[in-house]
């Protein structure tokens, strides 16, 4: 359907002026190029608007009552309904007070992780219109341009002022592959605070001792030897290795292996264990069948609903122990009774 005209037109006459379309303000004759955000902040300021049409002007505990009208179950809606009459007109946003509301609405959907689309959305737009008319939310690409930069900048200056602050601080160091397979190393600082200090993508750069402990040097570096009193990472031989390169260079950093690591070797220990692992294949088969299988995962939802029960069968992960007791778990919650 068609964008909603707005009503900042009717305050206004158009003009040519050399070739070019203008428009004027009835009441102060102020002109401006055709831009209707500029015309309706201007008309909510002028000092010649008629007091008569302002006290037409419905108050703010009136306009608390507006609702999302033309509610549509289409997606087809180009943008949301702006709202009518001088009301709307009124409403307006200087750009301090625009720059923050951006600054915040970009940091929720950072945080949340949502899709930068979001503001593309009708049902977002009708809402944040609902909200507030003159608030133009930022696009996608200001979302992901200048917004997420001075996001990023501030987060940064946040962490610089913590590690500054603290008299002495610990690294916490893991690697993983992302999604795409490559190879990321994380770095997080204790003050004792858990701050995530930055990762650092290894590209082609095998995870040698050499390697992790050039890479160790260098955070240790930007933060401040004098600072760091202790590193933290897992138990593996390359690290290993790592640490008596760290501590051939700083002496007074204390370095520690990764309790969980540690447990979780153990425990990787135990469950090679023929008895063990015979039980772990035999678990994992048979949530495996039913959750494979569209008639027997029916049958089991149904008798565990009948039972006022909400289980659900889970495969461990491949990656911690800790998964493999989760199914068990869902096994035996699942166990008739």
């Amino acid at each position: 359907m068609p964008r909603t005209p707005s009503q900042v037109w009717i305050h206004f006459i158009s003009a040519n002026l050399e070739g070019k379309a203008v428009y004027s303000c009835k009441y102060c004759a102020k002109t401006y190029v055709k831009n209707a955000t500029k015309m309706q902040q201007h008309i909510a300021k002028c000092p010649k608007f008629s007091q008569s049409s302002k006290q037409a002007t419905p108050d703010k505990s009136s306009s608390a009552s507006i609702r999302c009208e033309n509610d549509s179950d289409s997606d087809t809606l180009s943008s949301a309904p702006g709202h009518s009459g001088i009301g709307g007109l009124l409403d307006s946003m200087d750009e301090r007070s625009q720059k923050n509301a951006d600054e915040c609405f970009a940091r929720a959907v950072y945080a949340t992780g949502s899709p930068l689309m979001l503001t593309a959305n009708v049902y977002w737009k009708r809402f944040l219109n609902v909200l507030r008319p003159a608030y133009t939310p930022p696009s996608s690409h200001a979302l992901s341009t200048h917004l997420l930069d001075r996001e990023f900048n501030r987060v940064q200056a946040k962490v610089k002022q913590t590690v500054d602050k603290a008299d002495c601080i610990s690294i916490i160091s893991d690697g993983w592959s992302n999604v795409r397979g490559q190879g990321i190393i994380k770095y997080i600082v204790t003050s004792p605070q858990l701050i995530f200090y930055k990762s650092t993508d290894t590209k082609d750069n095998r995870h040698t001792g050499s390697y992790i402990a050039d890479e160790l040097k260098a955070v240790i570096g930007d933060l401040g030897p004098e600072k760091v009193c202790a590193l933290v990472t897992d138990n593996a031989a390359n690290m290993k290795v790592a640490w008596a390169h760290v501590k051939e260079t700083y002496p007074h950093i204390t370095t520690i292996g990764c309790a969980a690591h540690a447990l979780n070797r153990l425990l990787e220990d135990i469950m090679a264990l023929n008895t063990m692992n015979t039980l772990y294949k035999t678990a994992k088969q048979v949530v495996k069948y039913v959750k494979g299988k569209q008639v027997a995962s029916a049958i089991y939802l149904s008798k565990q609903k009948g039972k006022n029960r909400n289980a659900t069968l889970k495969l461990p992960s491949i990656t911690r122990w800790g998964g493999v007791v989760i199914m068990y778990d869902s096994l035996l919650e699942g166990k008739p009774r």
